[in-house]
């Protein structure tokens, strides 16, 4: 149980990772713009 747990907390963290380098990705172009 505290293995899924923490399997769990770390895939939230990337996908958390990840959408905060996409949502960069997005603004950047637009802010050169």
């Amino acid at each position: 149980a505290v293995k899924a747990e923490k399997a769990e907390k770390a895939v939230k963290a990337v996908k958390a990772e990840k959408a905060v380098k996409v949502e960069k990705a997005v603004k950047a172009p637009k802010a050169k713009k």
